[in-house]
């Protein structure tokens, strides 16, 4: 591996793009998502065996967290303003970022990203959604499949605390961001921005996309960042200079609020519910995961980052956009009364 990390460092030095940090984003995204649960509903009966499989996503996931923590802190040291850790900000930053606006455009149509009109016959069976919405992320976390492994969301909520703290700027704008890592981000944004009101089988790409860790050699983790930075390269050394497009990086950071937002406060959800006795047909299982998730010391590492993220998507997309989505993703939603004119 460190034969790997040394060889990859010379392909490119200004962070966003070095190799080593493009491969452990890759990491992450295998592992983003991973141990998801459905809630049984009345019409379950209990279940009636208990896992133990959630200790060992926990026990993984806590590992990466660590691994994350450590990458970001070494990086982003103390109270260093200059140009460098600011390049190195922001780098990491918006690689993150670029990563994470990835994965949901691979799995676009699924229940991670599921984008419809309001009026759809997709949002109509949805509880609480108007006609007059604008368009919604179809998910409901009383149903759905909710994970409380979202490494991606965290890397980008870390490196966004540890810059703030050292007096950078949080949220960056893309277009300070490297050349690779914004084609990337507008490129997902532009994914996302689709609306999938009649797509209801999900396609070969998101089956290939939805490959696990154990489906995965390390190797070529290392082996794709380094081609990737390659090429990144070559098109750099034959791309003009100026690639301002400031309606693609409002976009992008539009995507980026809205995915910030979403998965953390589904987690935050799950947690919420499982506190309020919503998931008890689930077992001991479930009860576990969510106090291992809100509880010290391992909160630090999971909850805590996730509201982070939360508060990083109000800056991005504005606070009302989030508290509406906050009131969707704890399904109360449902029971407001539509606002009235006074007569």
């Amino acid at each position: 591996a460190s034969e790997m990390l040394g060889a990859s460092l010379g392909a490119r030095t200004d962070g966003p793009g070095v190799a080593p940090l493009r491969a452990w984003l890759a990491l992450l995204s295998r592992l983003h998502g991973i141990d998801e649960a459905s809630r049984r509903d009345r019409s379950e009966p209990h279940v009636e065996y208990e896992s133990r499989r959630w200790v060992l996503a926990f026990n993984l996931a806590l590992n990466v967290a660590s691994a994350t923590e450590l990458l970001v802190a070494r990086a982003l040291d103390g109270e260093d303003r200059s140009p460098e850790a600011s390049r190195a900000a922001r780098g990491a930053f918006w690689g993150g970022a670029a990563a994470l606006l990835e994965w949901l455009a691979a799995r676009k149509g699924t229940h991670e990203w599921r984008r419809v009109s309001a009026g759809s016959a997709a949002a109509r069976s949805l509880e609480g959604v108007e006609p007059h919405d604008p368009d919604v992320v179809l998910m409901d976390v009383c149903s759905m499949p909710v994970s409380l492994h979202l490494p991606l969301h965290r890397f980008v909520a870390a490196v966004a605390l540890r810059a703030a703290a050292a007096g950078l700027d949080p949220l960056p704008p893309l277009s300070k961001a490297s050349r690779g890592d914004r084609r990337r981000a507008r490129a997902a944004a532009r994914s996302l921005a689709e609306l999938s009101d009649d797509d209801d089988e999900p396609s070969a790409e998101r089956t290939a996309a939805s490959r696990t860790l154990g489906a995965t050699d390390i190797k070529d983790l290392f082996q794709d960042a380094a081609m990737d930075d390659a090429q990144e390269l070559d098109a750099a050394a034959a791309a003009a200079d100026d690639d301002v497009d400031e309606a693609a990086d409002e976009a992008a950071r539009d995507a980026l609020g809205r995915a910030l937002a979403d998965h953390p406060l589904r987690a935050l959800a799950y947690g919420a519910h499982v506190n309020a006795g919503l998931w008890r047909r689930n077992g001991h299982a479930t009860l576990s995961t969510a106090l291992s998730y809100a509880s010290p010391p391992l909160c630090h590492s999971l909850r805590d980052c996730d509201v982070a993220a939360v508060q990083l998507a109000c800056v991005a997309s504005g606070a009302e956009r989030v508290a509406a989505l906050c009131l969707q993703r704890f399904c109360v939603d449902r029971y407001l009364l539509a606002p009235t004119e006074a007569p």
